[in-house]
């Protein structure tokens, strides 16, 4: 199997669906990715459906699933390994044998997994067992269907027959609206007094930097950093930055920077470019209201070097 051979499991108990993705080729499996949530299925969908390689940064964006990695020994931490001993796991084999268990949830750095998790992990695992061993039987069972139709595939205890499968279009639920910035009476007087520059050009972005984590206290596990920049185009003169918590709204993490980058530049630029769509959606009621029009660009020149070198700056030194 590869991974655009997804395939479909639906929880027993809430009937949510998760899609599953084999990660593996050339008879060698590596993982088994179970994608969940309007993010991560419409993460999935556009995978599937489209051509061309999903961004980077996308992933980190939309990444929420469950997951399996087959691992050599050594390649565990020792609280992995530690957990699997206590559960008297010995593999037959050398090599690539042992599971590492991970939760993926955007915003969030991958941990490992809950009670709950786990549990949806040994029903789901079952159920994608039964249709490999179908697949290695049938490896034509795709043919016919359309991108981004999945079989659907049902608990039980004997071999999976190709008749059972219940193939579905993946239709994922809908995201969630963006929560936009908002600006007080003062900020919006504050800043519609600002000068006019025809000449200047701004770029924002504010990307999740998975070189940059930190503990979340309440939660006790790691969250990337998201990194908000309002930089001059021309001469890459950064007059806002901000870091907050990854899995905090984008809105809520662009707003500080915006304002107080704005006034720090003492004037309102021309045009505000972004190259997330998603900036430009909660960006936009607030730079209309100023007069700064909004526009998605496909790639930023100044804040993508600015917050290159912040990542770099940022990456543990190689050994």
């Amino acid at each position: 199997m590869c991974d655009t051979d997804l395939v479909g499991v639906r929880d027993e108990r809430t009937g949510e669906l998760r899609v599953v993705s084999v990660l593996g080729a050339l008879k060698k499996v590596f993982a088994v990715v179970l994608y969940r949530g309007a993010a991560g299925l419409s993460w999935l969908h556009d995978v599937a459906t489209t051509d061309g390689e999903p961004s980077y940064q996308s992933a980190f964006e939309s990444m929420d699933c469950i997951r399996v990695d087959w691992m050599t020994k050594g390649e565990l931490c020792p609280y992995e390994q530690e957990l699997l001993s206590a559960g008297g796991f010995k593999p037959a084999d050398k090599g690539s044998r042992w599971p590492r268990f991970q939760s993926c949830v955007p915003g969030w750095h991958p941990w490992f997994v809950s009670e709950l998790e786990a549990r949806q992990l040994t029903e789901d695992l079952l159920k994608v067992a039964r249709f490999a061993s179908l697949f290695a039987r049938q490896p034509d069972l795709y043919a016919g269907h359309q991108r981004g139709e999945v079989p659907i595939v049902s608990r039980g205890d004997g071999p999976l027959a190709a008749a059972e499968l219940d193939w579905t279009p993946l239709v994922p639920p809908p995201l969630p609206a963006l929560e936009p910035v908002t600006l007080s009476a003062e900020e919006l007087a504050e800043l519609e007094a600002l000068p006019e520059s025809p000449e200047a050009v701004f770029e924002f972005a504010a990307p999740l930097m998975p070189e940059m984590t930190f503990i979340d206290d309440k939660e006790h596990r790691p969250c990337f950093s998201r990194a908000a920049v309002l930089i001059d185009q021309e001469s890459f003169f950064i007059f806002g930055t901000e870091i907050s918590h990854g899995a905090a709204p984008l809105g809520r993490a662009a707003r500080k920077t915006l304002i107080q980058g704005l006034l720090e530049a003492g004037l309102r630029p021309s045009v505000l470019l972004v190259e997330d769509p998603r900036l430009a959606e909660v960006l936009g009621p607030a730079c209309a209201a100023i007069g700064v029009p909004v526009r998605t660009v496909a790639t930023l020149v100044a804040a993508n070097d600015c917050l290159g070198e912040l990542a770099e700056y940022c990456r543990p030194p190689r050994r």
